[in-house]
């Protein structure tokens, strides 16, 4: 009584009621029973509708099945077929994973059917990973997309001598990687096979003119789009001044990834005090510029993981060369909320270019319970979308933390301790009691502790290895969610 009232004063007021029309409810893709070759037979007209019967389909074979479409199924003895959508079963399409047709309306849905016809899960199992967005400055690259062949052939290529010497140091047989290559001044000096890298296309387009040979790619010296452990070596010319002093030791990082174990570097920087857009001898003018001074810039190179050769200065430039080790890398940056100390990186953990990388290790499955990351094993993923920073206490790679000694103990602390009072991380997390019991407090627990790193507050943790029988998994997540939360009151 209360609907018909309502329709007749929807009338009154000139509107046409009319109700919403019911949804159709959406046909699920299901397999039809598979019969045996010799009880097969033409199915009647009816079912077909345009479609090929399935014992005369050019395809078909013994063992094939074919998909129906809602509650359509074969009778016994007959074959099945794939219900088209439309009468005249002219759009019948392939199926990728399937032998028989599928019509092309539900092609999307059919698309999740593996060969043999189960249904794929809705989520994936490894989720896809979006490209980093890119950090490099722009202001500078459009400078260089503008003015930089202009720049160019006003500079000399001065270092001829240097790309020579580097180039014989390169790994036998493997490429060699030109970061910030420019217009090509030291590429060809380097050998081949060479890629060049660079984040403006005017000055590829003219290193293309330059060295006709050389692999070209165009990006960011901070997201290196190169998969790990692919290059021999690492030439770099005056491009990470470009960086930001506080990003330096995250693109260093990147590039310990791409290389492979032994690799050399050869990276020169600018000398002096000064960051910013504004260098009064920058002759292009409003270009960012990073300079260094040799003792900090060694350590940024020993906490990305190499081993440095030689550091020194020469005229208005800072020469650093060094060789990739069997190592981690640290993976840090400002605004961290949470810096992970770890006692020193295992073998594996070292071959595989993540901390807490051997499976029985619980770091990571603790920290994906405690929300503290979203990503499994991805320490770059951790830092960018997290604030959650990674570094170890010593760098030396070893089978057991038995191997390590009390000078490597103590001077390692120093450094992270330089580290955080440089960064100023919220709070810094040592993993394992076993290095601050060994150099700062023999008697120590787990929980918040007196002494500072950097002025900062330091959270002490049980191992999360699964040697360490002791610590529950419950227990290491009330750690973990513990020391974040001394985060957000820091």
């Amino acid at each position: 009584m209360a609907d018909r009232q309502f329709r007749l004063r929807l009338r009154v007021h000139g509107i046409a009621h009319r109700p919403a029309p019911r949804r159709r409810a959406q046909k699920r893709l299901r397999l039809a029973p598979r019969h045996p070759a010799h009880v097969r037979r033409r199915p009647p007209a009816h079912h077909r509708r345009g479609a090929r019967p399935y014992p005369s389909h050019p395809r078909a074979g013994p063992a094939q099945r074919v998909a129906t479409l809602g509650r359509h199924r074969s009778r016994p003895g007959h074959g099945a077929v794939a219900k088209p959508p439309h009468r005249s079963g002219r759009h019948v399409a392939r199926h990728p994973y399937l032998r028989g047709p599928h019509p092309v309306g539900d092609r999307r849905r059919a698309h999740r059917l593996r060969a043999g016809g189960v249904p794929r899960p809705d989520r994936r199992r490894h989720p896809r990973r979006r490209r980093p967005r890119l950090t490099v400055d722009k202001a500078t690259v459009d400078l260089y997309e503008r003015r930089g062949l202009e720049w160019a052939a006003r500079r000399r290529p001065v270092r001829r001598a240097h790309a020579r010497s580097f180039a014989k140091r390169v790994l036998a047989g493997a490429p060699r990687l030109d970061l910030g290559c420019g217009a090509g001044r030291y590429t060809a000096e380097l050998g081949s096979p060479v890629v060049g890298l660079d984040a403006a296309a005017a000055m590829l387009g003219r290193c293309r003119n330059e060295v006709p040979g050389a692999l070209l790619v165009q990006g960011d010296l901070e997201a290196l789009p190169f998969g790990a452990q692919r290059f021999g070596g690492a030439w770099a010319n005056m491009s990470y001044l470009h960086v930001p002093s506080v990003r330096l030791p995250l693109a260093l990082a990147d590039l310990h990834r791409v290389l492979a174990v032994g690799a050399p570097i050869d990276v020169q920087v600018l000398h002096g005090d000064y960051e910013g857009s504004a260098l009064p001898q920058d002759d292009v003018g409003g270009r960012f510029f990073a300079s260094w001074r040799p003792d900090p810039l060694l350590e940024v190179f020993t906490g990305a993981g190499f081993e440095v050769q030689a550091c020194q200065v020469e005229e208005d430039v800072v020469r650093v060369r060094a060789e990739r080790l069997r190592t981690l890398a640290d993976v840090v940056g400002p605004g961290m909320s949470l810096l992970f100390v770890g006692l020193n990186p295992s073998l594996y953990a070292a071959d595989a270019g993540v901390g807490f990388a051997r499976p029985g290790n619980r770091f990571w499955p603790a920290a994906l319970t405690a929300g503290i990351v979203t990503r499994d094993r991805d320490a770059f993923h951790a830092l960018r979308h997290h604030r959650v920073g990674m570094t170890d206490l010593v760098k030396r790679a070893t089978a057991g933390a038995d191997e390590l000694s009390a000078t490597e103990y103590e001077q390692g602390l120093h450094r992270v301790e330089r580290l955080v009072r440089w960064l100023q991380p919220a709070t810094v997390c040592m993993v394992g009691l076993a290095g601050w019991r060994a150099v700062v407090d023999r008697a120590a627990t787990p929980g918040l502790q007196r002494r500072t790193l950097g002025d900062r507050p330091v959270y002490v943790m049980p191992s999360t290895s699964g040697a360490n029988a002791h610590a529950r998994m419950d227990d290491l997540v009330g750690h973990l969610r513990a020391a974040a939360e001394l985060a957000i009151l820091a």
